[in-house]
């Protein structure tokens, strides 16, 4: 007595069965060509791409595929549209949205599903990020590193610095070194302690002459901001500079002279912007 497979119900007749092939086996036939079907439409089919003008055209190996997958041979840009087996679809995000550039970029493993009617496939990517590592360097993305803008600022700045530094050798001066040059010059500077200030002029154009009261060993000094230009002077009562700055050449100047009560010194400036003229009694 014929009998039934376990999971697909196959006609399975018996040796002792009359069978007639059109009631006993040919039902065989049709149930095995669906389930093959099926298993196909379930089953991930390999595709090929080619990229031409921002076009991708996706070709399935078995047409009847609704899972696709292939290795990308070009990297995704923002506004690209797609191609499956010669016919135009919407492709998006598994989120509903438009895919990004970068979306996947060339030799990425691609995963894709058409809908019902092949009218629109999801690409399984974020959207938003790289589909692999096949663009990052030492396992970070691009943008992590500095572009060549970046380093053309960075010279520029380091040009800036050395114009400013300039290039007369320090060997001579204390160890050779930048910090051991200044400590060696500082040794050299005086300590002022108790200062008193007899005089100050600050942003006022000042051509004035300051009697000076007090005998003792005075600071006095003048400073124009770099790019003014302003000159600003102390000056013997002849009209003699003691000290000047001018903005350009020299931002400031200082000395430090022995006063006697009753010394008329000049202060003279011929602007008003970013400049002072000070005088300190040291004690």
């Amino acid at each position: 007595m014929a009998t039934q497979t376990t999971y697909y119900e196959f006609n399975k007749p018996e040796g002792t069965d009359l069978v007639n092939p059109l009631v006993d086996t040919n039902p065989n036939w049709d149930l095995l060509d669906a389930d093959l079907h099926d298993f196909n439409l379930r089953s991930i089919a390999n595709c090929n791409e080619i990229v031409t003008l921002g076009v991708h055209a996706i070709s399935r190996l078995d047409t009847t595929s609704k899972f696709l997958k292939w290795i990308a041979t070009a990297n995704f840009t923002a506004g690209d549209t797609f191609t499956v087996d010669g016919l135009v679809v919407a492709a998006s995000t598994p989120a509903g949205a438009s895919l990004q550039t970068n979306a996947y970029v060339t030799g990425s493993v691609v995963l894709a599903c058409l809908n019902a009617d092949n009218s629109a496939m999801t690409i399984y990517v974020s959207g938003t990020t790289v589909a692999d590592d096949s663009n990052r360097l030492g396992g970070e993305l691009p943008s992590y590193y500095g572009t060549a803008s970046d380093v053309s600022d960075n010279a520029s700045d380091i040009t800036n610095l050395q114009n400013q530094v300039g290039n007369t050798s320090i060997v001579g001066i204390g160890d050779g070194t930048d910090t051991g040059a200044i400590s060696f010059l500082n040794g050299f500077i005086p300590t002022y302690t108790g200062r008193t200030l007899a005089y100050e002029k600050q942003n006022s154009i000042v051509n004035e002459d300051v009697t000076f009261t007090t005998s003792g060993l005075y600071r006095i000094l003048v400073s124009s901001l770099s790019g003014t230009s302003i000159l600003v002077q102390w000056r013997l009562s002849n009209g003699d500079a003691l000290c000047s700055a001018d903005g350009t050449n020299n931002r400031s100047s200082e000395i430090v002279i022995p006063i006697k009560a009753g010394t008329v010194l000049k202060a003279f400036s011929d602007g008003t912007n970013n400049i002072a003229i000070r005088a300190y009694l040291l004690a």
